[in-house]
């Protein structure tokens, strides 16, 4: 349909509701209070849809003794894999940041809304499959939320791109009356996890008698760090096994460090084994090797202080002409500690953001006074030779390594709303910011360590001098903001009959720009930090759009609601996306509604504007290690003394660029639902509902050993220009007759764009009952189940490759477990109040044992199901309101203290941070006071 046709409907219908309504005018037809749902623009007097909604009202959030927005998301059973978690620091893409991602189909997928309203997403350049667009949940208060509501459904035709798996709708507090102040705290009984916050909420005017109303929320809270030594949530003995974590031998980059030859004068290639410095203490050997604990420096939580304001006013302009205004600001700032930097022998590649490669091995030249091998003070164990230069695999550990980062949100709305000719309307106009400043200590600069080692200012293993490690260490700023401009009108209003009542119509247009900059350091732009690449990117567009809804009521007893949407974007073209649902309800007890919806997200503005992000990655090289998918390539006589140890095994490190693509496509999908409502009594209902989603065109990035694995006879690759080897020839490979196999050097990076590549397709089921029960002299006690059962994930890679199936193991965006529920209870009997709670996470495969456990043969040993394990969690709360003005409450989490299963793909954690925590059994504490 095109532009001008959707204007020209949207216009009729307009013009023919608010005739109608116009003509009836003089009827005066009784009001009934009508609100508005998450998921359609037209108010209604029922809550139930044709589409599911998940609804956490205050008092739900208060019970489950949650202290962050993205802790209470977590307990959401439709939200899955894909998301971010800031425990520790999040995506290394994205330190600081958590989102959520329902129907583990990606972050980017789920939009996340604030009072209908789209915010600024965070400013990051994360390349990671499903995160172009991150949504921080950091940014959201969790003291400012009235309630939170989930649409389960696909809604690009309501809310325009990014809501492929659903909404997340946080309403936030209102027309409030009053002052009341908030103080909780909680921590582990074992001992960390510490959190402290306190509010004070005050607002007065009434709507009615003073036509205004003035709304102020303060909110502050503190973070403890906990180290990763001290998580409970692991055993011992598990992790020390497999991750060797609490390990003092975990890593070979260590302190003081290891050596290795110059195989020949001159070359620049050094042996593959290395040999200890000998001031490393015996413990700390392995073999001829020194090592380091690698998890001594690192925490299971991090340090984070959060401040956030916000305020509502309200004003009554006149007979049904109101006023609005919302003002909200959000600080966090956080503080993630890391190991020192390190160098290996193999040297360290990297890009400038304009693609340049850069290189650094930490070399000692023949004549240095710490080259071992020159050095007539070092141990017999070093054979003399004044004529070879060493590398050294070192760890830099009088440079202590951190990072700060401060997160900012800034929000603005204005607003009218009113009721006129009939029609219910809304005009609004939001500008939202996002501001990241990050500063990283310890890293290294190339040419200033590089001097400092010729004109021997720095010793490795010396004590060096505060101004030289100043010099070649000075702290990094990394700063990016993002910005989201938004002007709105909308309306609704009832024309016409059918069968089953007046027809309800809604009508809209929306502008919005949507900007990021993102600006590493000027000596990190310019590759001048040894080892790290930088992420940069800066872009914008502008978006127009057109929407309507319509609400038929066919027959007293089935509805049906149709919505479409035309959106304009200024970068790769337009987008028009429909939606239908239908709901019959043949009796008071039953209802069964069905939805079918199209929607559509378009390419990140990292993902299609001028971006430059870059990784490394883990390849084995089909063209050095030879294998039988390549038959003719000169691998099958390579001399195996010729190549690095461990190449073709574990596999070679290498540097990767990541870079947008303006040509992409949006990526686009088909969902849809059936379910049942049901209330037999008038003590019991509840919902259930299946789902399915095909989404295609997936933006994604080709994986480096895909690349590699593109090799055809003769060694060439489709992909040759993305590919760069080593091209010194002492490091190329020898054939079995000890000759030169040209350009077969080691890989050093490679180039990966976005590309439109898959697809997928997701299937579940979501069941939600509620049962409350009078208990007369008793009380009263309610109950809650809800749960989400992944029926199927399967992907294919490209358009038209066979799919493969992912439910209940680990996918393409993460892990996939098959079921997740909660189960609630709460009995209250005048002032008290107590709520129980079961939380179950199934596990997920993790490799089907042909492979050891995904190439884990360790953990197939511990684990022969190659499974990570479920976690089922009990939590207890007591609220008592006895005392005037005064509610106190506590929340026993984790009551019978159940570690988290031990996951192998989180060698660092241990555990999964998006299903799971280290707390172990965990006591939250609040009380609340009201002033009047």
């Amino acid at each position: 349909m095109k532009l001008n046709q959707i204007t020209r409907a949207l216009l009729l219908v307009g013009i023919a509701g608010g005739a109608s309504q116009f003509a009836l005018a003089e009827e005066a037809p009784v009001k009934v209070e009508k609100i508005q749902v998450t998921g359609s623009n037209i108010k209604r007097t029922s809550t139930e849809s044709a589409s599911p909604i998940q609804v956490i009202g205050r008092e739900e959030i208060r019970k489950t003794g949650v202290t962050t927005t993205s802790e209470l998301l977590k307990l959401v059973p439709a939200i899955s894999s894909g998301g971010l978690d800031d425990l520790d620091s999040g995506s290394g893409f994205a330190s600081g940041v958590a989102t959520s991602s329902l129907r583990g189909l990606g972050s980017s997928s789920t939009l996340v809304l604030v009072n209908g309203r789209r915010m600024a997403p965070a400013a990051y350049a994360d390349p990671n499959t499903g995160q172009s667009s991150l949504y921080n949940l950091n940014n959201i208060p969790l003291s400012a939320i009235e309630r939170v509501e989930v649409l389960k459904d696909g809604a690009s035709a309501v809310y325009g791109s990014d809501a492929i798996a659903g909404v997340i709708n946080f309403i936030l507090r209102k027309d409030y009356q009053g002052a009341q102040a908030s103080l909780s705290g909680g921590g582990s009984l074992n001992g960390g996890f510490g959190n402290q916050s306190g509010n004070f909420t005050v607002g007065f005017g009434d709507p009615v008698s003073n036509r205004f109303n003035v709304m102020v929320s303060a909110e502050y809270r503190h973070r403890e760090a906990t180290p990763l030594s001290k998580a409970h949530a692991i055993k011992k003995d598990t992790y020390y096994e497999l991750d060797s974590r609490l390990n003092p031998s975990a890593s070979s980059l260590a302190y003081p460090g290891n050596y290795y030859i110059e195989r020949t004068q001159g070359s620049g290639a050094f042996t593959v084994l290395g040999v200890a410095d000998n001031r490393c203490p015996t413990s700390m050997k392995v073999g001829t090797t020194c090592r380091w604990d690698f998890y001594k420096s690192l925490d299971a939580v991090s340090e984070s202080d959060t401040g956030a304001l916000f305020s509502r006013a309200s004003f009554s302009l006149g007979e049904d002409l109101n006023a609005f205004a919302e003002i909200g600001y959000n600080r966090v700032e956080a503080e993630y500690r890391s190991n020192p930097r390190s160098v290996a022998q193999t040297g360290s590649t990297w890009f400038t953001t304009d693609g340049q490669r850069k290189s650094f091995t930490f070399v000692l030249p023949a004549n240095h006074p710490d080259n071992p091998y020159n050095n007539p003070d070092y141990p017999q164990q070093y054979t003399k030779d004044n004529t070879r230069q060493v590398a050294v695999r070192y760890r830099f550990a009088d440079i202590p390594s951190s990072e700060s980062v401060t997160n900012e949100s800034t929000r603005v709305v204005l607003g009218l709303d009113g009721s006129h000719f009939g029609w219910d309307w809304n005009a609004g106009a939001m500008y939202s910011k996002a501001e990241r400043n990050a500063v990283t200590r310890g890293l290294l600069l190339a040419n200033e360590l590089q001097s400092a080692i010729n004109d021997l200012s720095y010793r490795p293993f010396g004590n060096n001098s505060a101004a030289t490690i100043a010099k070649i260490s000075p702290d990094q700023l990394y700063t990016g903001e993002t910005e989201v401009s938004i002007g709105d009108l909308k309306g609704s209003t009832e024309f016409g009959s059918l069968p089953g009542g007046p027809i309800g119509v809604a009508v809209g247009l929306e502008a919005r720009r949507e900007s990021i900059k993102v600006t590493p350091d000027a000596r990190l732009a310019n590759a001048e930090f040894i080892g790290l690449g930088s992420s940069a990117a800066d872009g914008s567009r502008n978006v127009r759009s057109l929407f309507g809804e319509f609400n038929l009521p066919l027959l007293k007893t089935l509805e049906a609601e149709a919505a479409v949407r035309y959106d304009r974007y200024s970068d790769y073209g337009s987008s028009t996306t429909p939606k239908l649902g239908l709901k019959w309800t043949p009796n008071g007890a039953l209802a069964v509604r069905g939805s079918y919806a199209e929607g559509f997200r378009a390419p990140g503005l990292t993902q299609i504007s001028k971006s430059s992000v870059q990784s490394f990655n883990t390849i084995i090289d089909p063209l050095r290690c030879g294998t039988s998918k390549f038959p003719n390539v000169p691998g099958n006589t390579i001399d195996p003394a010729s190549r690095d140890t461990g190449e073709c095994t574990t596999g070679r490190s290498i540097s990767s660029r990541i870079a947008a693509n303006p040509d992409l496509e949006p990526e686009k999908s088909k969902s849809f639902t059936f379910g049942l409502v049901f209330a037999p009594s008038a003590n019991f209902n509840g919902t259930v509902d299946i789902y399915q989603i095909r989404r295609k065109d997936e933006i994604d990035r080709l994986s480096s050993q895909y690349i590699m694995d593109q090799l055809h006879e003769g060694g060439e690759s489709r992909y040759a220009d993305q590919i760069s080897r080593n091209q010194n020839p002492d490091t190329w490979l020898r054939d079995t007759n000890g000759n030169i196999i040209p350009n077969t050097g080691p890989i050093i990076s490679t180039v990966r764009k976005f590309f439109n590549l898959g697809e997928s397709r997701v299937k579940g089921v979501d069941l939600d009952l509620n049962l409350r029960n009078n208990l007369g002299e008793f009380g009263r006690l309610s109950s809650n189940f809800n749960a989400s059962y992944l029926i199927s994930y399967k992907q294919a890679q490209f358009a038209g490759d066979e799919y493969v199936e992912y439910a209940g193991a680990y996918g393409p965006a993460g892990e996939l477990p098959r079921l997740k529920s909660t189960l609630a209870t709460t009995w209250s009997k005048g002032p008290y109040s107590v709520n129980g709670r079961i939380n179950y996470t199934d596990g997920w495969y993790y490799g089907d044992g042909s492979t050891g456990c995904g190439g884990i043969a360790a953990y197939q040993a511990m684990f022969p199901d190659c499974k990570v394990h479920s976690w089922t969690t009990f939590d207890l709360g007591m609220t008592y309101t006895g005392v005037k003005n005064l509610t106190i409450g506590g929340t026993l989490r984790n009551v019978f203290d159940r570690d988290a299963p031990y996951d192998p793909d989180n060698t660092t954690l241990g555990y999964n941070p998006g299903f799971h925590n280290p707390y172990g059994r965990y006591l939250s504490l609040s009380a609340t006071y009201k002033f009047f």
